[in-house]
């Protein structure tokens, strides 16, 4: 029985990067398990050994770590080779979380990260680490790596495919970033590019490490004014008005979906997901098409809102239930029908209306329980002594929840 099952980074693929522990302990296991790209130096070193494939989804689940570890334990010298830093990808730590700390060890090679910085003679003090690799949801993590730049700190990016690679650049492009890449790092393919975020290179297939380094910062705006978006010749509502309808989104549960119907310039959405931290996927419907390009425009900094250039009633169906339904203007009871039919139960519907119209055929929707108030900004005019109330864009405020 193994006494130890012994965890090593294989980082930059090179033999002559690994320790001499590294060394003595592949050239005596007898099982490896690690991914295709992994094995190579351990297969060329110890042809003899018994060899596990791991492929890259199904061995993060639970059941597939437990039956490895199980295996791993009959062999008297098990290798889990991983690349990157064991310590920093999921795979090793699911198998690490299963073992006692007397039953494994980590052997850390080189970092890829260290070894592009060194080649690139850029100092590594404050690179942060954020990865694609293994995500099923790349939005969340564009807007770390938007947060992260936009905290003025540098990020070691690992690129997967080109589909990746694009949809990356289609956001740092707004931004003043410096790139330094590593392609193939530690393989007869090797290179190193820099390079501007609005000048991207051709991708090449292969394995990437990016050093994305900010040229300025603060350039995230999370409750932007009016005057900071584009609205020629689109009504949008007031900074205040639209904090106040934030105030009905008062439960503290996830809200992973949300639908802006009638989005306009884009101004709630913005609002909403910044009332979420961007932690939520919201999609913004448009279909006029000056008012649609206003709204690509003021979201092109947030993965997490898609602006949809049709008519929402068109194509519901096509997208999955939300937790919130903002409604904006230009909405018939047919259409508010066929919305709240496609809502659950305990979704919201919230919406600012401004006619008793709006209002009471907002209100005759079945299943919802209804809360609204009346709202104005208000001056005053003198009335010889006295004051008297002027009430200036005065609107009704909707929450209503689907009960069943």
């Amino acid at each position: 029985m193994s006494k130890i099952i012994y965890i090593l980074g294989t980082q930059i693929n090179k033999i002559e990067n690994l320790t001499q522990k590294q060394l003595e302990i592949i050239k005596k296991a007898d099982f490896f398990a690690g991914f295709n790209f992994s094995l190579g130096m351990s297969k060329e070193l110890n042809p003899n050994a018994k060899y596990h494939v791991m492929d890259i989804y199904s061995s993060l689940k639970d059941e597939n770590v437990i039956d490895l570890i199980s295996q791993m334990k009959t062999f008297k010298t098990s290798v889990l080779m991983v690349s990157g830093n064991p310590l920093m990808f999921s795979y090793s730590k699911r198998i690490m979380d299963k073992l006692s700390k007397n039953e494994y060890e980590v052997l850390i090679s080189p970092s890829s990260i260290n070894y592009l910085c060194q080649k690139a003679k850029y100092p590594m003090n404050s690179v942060r680490y954020i990865s694609g690799h293994n995500s099923h949801n790349l939005r969340k993590t564009y807007n770390d790596v938007l947060k992260t730049l936009n905290d003025n700190h540098q990020i070691a990016y690992f690129v997967k495919n080109k589909k990746d690679y694009d949809s990356l650049f289609n956001i740092l492009k707004n931004i003043k970033v410096d790139i330094v890449a590593g392609f193939e790092l530690g393989t007869k393919n090797e290179e190193i590019f820099e390079f501007k975020s609005n000048m991207p290179i051709d991708f090449k297939k292969g394995r990437w490490i990016l050093l994305l380094i900010p040229q300025e910062n603060d350039f995230i705006n999370l409750f932007p004014k009016n005057s900071d978006l584009s609205t020629k010749n689109i009504p949008v509502s007031r900074e205040w008005s639209r904090f106040i309808l934030l105030n009905t989104l008062n439960r503290k549960q996830k809200h992973d979906v949300i639908w802006d119907l009638g989005a306009g310039s884009g101004a709630t959405s913005l609002f909403i997901s910044s009332f979420f931290n961007r932690d939520c996927l919201i999609y913004a419907f448009e279909k006029d098409y000056d008012r649609f390009e206003s709204l690509k425009l003021n979201t092109n900094l947030n993965p997490e809102i898609e602006a949809i250039n049709k008519d929402f009633i068109d194509i519901l169906d096509e997208y999955e239930s939300p937790d919130i339904v903002h409604l904006g203007g230009g909405i018939n009871l047919e259409a508010l029908n066929k919305i709240t039919s496609k809502m659950k139960k305990n979704s919201l519907l919230i919406s600012s209306v401004t006619t008793l119209e709006s209002l009471n055929m907002i209100l005759s929707i079945e299943n919802f329980n209804f809360e609204y108030d009346m709202y104005t900004k208000f001056s005053n005019n003198k009335l010889g002594e006295k004051s008297a109330f002027k009430g200036e864009h005065v609107f009704y405020c909707i929450r209503g929840e689907k009960n069943d």
